[in-house]
């Protein structure tokens, strides 16, 4: 393959986002590592793919929030509700 377009290029691009997804099997890892040895086009979407997703990952992190906010939430939820009636 050389620097433009895939003919096959949809097909690689849903094999890869399998791949980012951790919803992948062996077979189609190895279906595209070895495809992205010999096609320059799909070896960077390849890598701007994973670039995104990992920057996404380092930016939404799961944060702590305090305790019992959870439960001051329901109990305003709650007395909402019975303030409606």
């Amino acid at each position: 393959m050389t620097d433009g377009k895939c003919p096959d290029f949809d097909k690689y691009l849903s094999v890869l986002r399998m791949i980012l997804d951790n919803e992948s099997t062996k077979e189609e890892e190895k279906y595209l590592m070895e495809h992205l040895e010999l096609c320059t086009c799909c070896l960077k979407e390849y890598e701007l793919e994973k670039q995104v997703r990992d920057l996404l990952k380092t930016k939404l992190k799961q944060k702590s929030v305090p305790s019992g906010l959870a439960n001051a939430i329901k109990a305003k939820i709650l007395q909402s509700e019975s303030n409606a009636r």
